[in-house]
């Protein structure tokens, strides 16, 4: 794809060749910026667009002169700015300025009143800033260029316009800050360079193109009208030539009024056949919506039909179901409970525990394994098949890695014991695992999408019912408190050479005490495992056990 023209390529075509494709585009290119900035200067639409083709046509003259410049953002902002400044006279001005000021003492009292009454200054801390920063801001943020187009328009790299830029909103809040505006930082100001840009009317750049050229080509008869006016400073056989001439003259007015009418017809014909390809390409773009709308009606009445089918079917199961619906054989390995009922039970199965000492203590119910296995009665209750029992079994086990991941990450071994166990001065390791609810929850909530994911909601709200007291218990309501284990060596009595033990918690809280929930004798092989490597710490040498 070609790049497009600069403006020095632009101004050259049209002082060359009298091209107004080439005008036009320039218009096209800056009207918005002129019409915004005249616009903040006048606060009136109207006079605003006035100012604008006043510009253009002053380009228009002065094109042949600024034919030699990489961007025309800065000449056009100083002309609007001399152009609005001939628009006030007098009283107007001074009351305007009057008025701005009650506006900024009565209007900045949120950001977009901040922004309003900026805008009225903005123009006059442009003019403060050197040339180049003026032309980057004005090209970044009224012409909305990128700064690898703003850095090719001045002639350097986007790195080095991105850091012109930089510093000219540095400089343009240093300004609004002198001129007592609560600018809270460089985005305020950015913000306002925002809200001041404009969008000119529609339809207006071609009505410029048109007086600009035409106004631009009237300046030209005039300066050859002030040649004529030396007329009687002429030699004999000067004025004949001058005569010459000016029989010549009405020739060559036709010639450029044909040669103008010819311009304007062509221009003419450009623009129809813009506008006719314009309309050709939203007739297109109907056509393609119409047939995509066509399209989507077929697939919502086939949908539709399917959809009505599948209810029909569950319709008729339904129906074939309740027919059955307190049928049952005597020799049935189920029965029939209400939900309310159902979901009162306990599900669970019996396992004997060893005893530290030898033998086994009482039996435990147990809804969920160390394995991550679901009790057999849960799992015959829901009908869960083989697949889903494991495809569960893993989901368990896959929680119970990364909560014990988690306790890891927040355990450590220390040798001062909670005054609460009544320890005194006698030597002592506690292991210490601190709370984290944050990563707990996040732990609960994906393991519970993941079953309800695997077994659908109803069947998995029934499976984390039954397993709740386990996960309270077990893994600490999800790490909730904070849990302390802590072993102090026994060196007299009758547990001599063991150790007493401690298991105790306490709330998240800051202040909380720790409360003991366990207190035994355990032997060295029956302490945490995290608490082993530092035993020899409480086995002086001396000591015979």
């Amino acid at each position: 794809m070609a790049e497009p023209m600069t403006d020095r390529d632009l101004l050259r075509e049209y002082v060359k060749r009298g091209s107004e494709t080439a005008f036009r585009s320039l218009v096209e290119r800056h009207v918005d910026l002129v019409f915004a900035t005249a616009n903040r200067q006048l606060n009136d639409a109207a006079a605003a667009q006035e100012v604008t083709q006043n510009v253009f046509i002053a380009l228009a003259r002065k094109a042949a002169r600024l034919q030699g410049d990489n961007t025309l953002t800065g000449w056009l902002h100083k002309t609007t700015l001399l152009e609005s400044r001939q628009w006030w006279r007098g009283e107007y001005r001074r009351q305007r300025r009057e008025q701005n000021a009650i506006e900024l003492g009565t209007t900045m009292k949120d950001e977009e009143s901040l922004l309003t009454s900026m805008t009225s200054v903005l123009d006059e801390g442009l003019m403060e800033l050197r040339e180049p920063e003026r032309q980057a801001l004005m090209l970044r943020y009224f012409e909305e260029q990128n700064h690898l187009e703003i850095g090719k328009a001045l002639g350097t790299g986007d790195d080095a316009a991105r850091k012109r830029i930089e510093k000219a909103l540095e400089k343009l809040t240093q300004f609004f800050r002198r001129r007592g505006y609560a600018v809270p930082a460089v985005a305020t100001t950015a913000a306002a360079l925002k809200a001041a840009a404009q969008t000119a009317p529609s339809g207006l750049s071609i009505i410029i193109t048109k007086g600009a050229i035409t106004a631009g080509s009237v300046g030209s008869v005039t300066g050859l009208g002030l040649l004529i006016g030396t007329f009687m400073g002429l030699t004999k056989t000067q004025v004949v030539v001058v005569c010459a001439l000016v029989a010549a003259g009405p020739v060559t007015y036709e010639w450029h009024a044909s040669a103008k009418a010819g311009r304007e017809q062509t221009l003419l014909r450009e623009e129809i056949l813009q506008i006719n390809k314009q309309l050709s390409d939203r007739q297109g773009h109907l056509d393609e919506t119409q047939r995509k709308l066509q399209a989507a009606e077929s697939n919502l009445k086939r949908l539709g039909g399917a959809i009505a089918e599948q209810r029909a079917s569950a319709l008729a199961a339904r129906a074939a179901a309740a027919t059955n619906l307190y049928s049952w054989s005597d020799d049935s390995d189920y029965v029939r409970l209400p939900k309310s009922i159902a979901g009162s039970l306990t599900l669970s199965e019996s396992v004997q525990i060893p005893r530290p000492r030898g033998g086994y203590r009482r039996e435990q119910d147990y809804v969920l394994g160390e394995d991550g296995s679901l009790a057999a009665p849960l799992t015959e209750s829901l009908g869960l098949t083989q697949n889903e029992d494991a495809e569960v079994q893993t989901l368990f086990q896959n929680f119970m890695l990364s909560y014990q991941q988690q306790v890891q990450a927040h355990t450590y071994v220390t040798n001062v014991a909670p005054a609460e166990f009544g320890i005194g001065d006698r030597q002592s390791l506690s292991q210490v695992t601190m709370s984290f609810a944050t990563e707990g929850q996040a732990l609960k909530e994906r393991l519970r999408d993941s079953i309800t994911a695997t077994l659908g909601k109803e069947r998995a709200d029934v499976v984390w019912e039954q397993v709740s007291g386990t996960f309270e218990g077990r893994y600490n309501n999800f790490g909730g408190e904070d849990l302390i284990k802590t072993a102090v060596l026994e060196t007299n009595g009758d547990f001599k050479g063991e150790f007493r033990y401690w298991e105790g918690h306490r709330g998240s809280q800051a202040g909380s005490p720790w409360l003991p929930s366990r207190v035994t004798y355990v032997k060295e092989e029956q302490l945490p495992e995290g608490i082993r490597p530092f035993l020899p710490k409480l086995k002086p040498a001396a000591a015979k056990l």
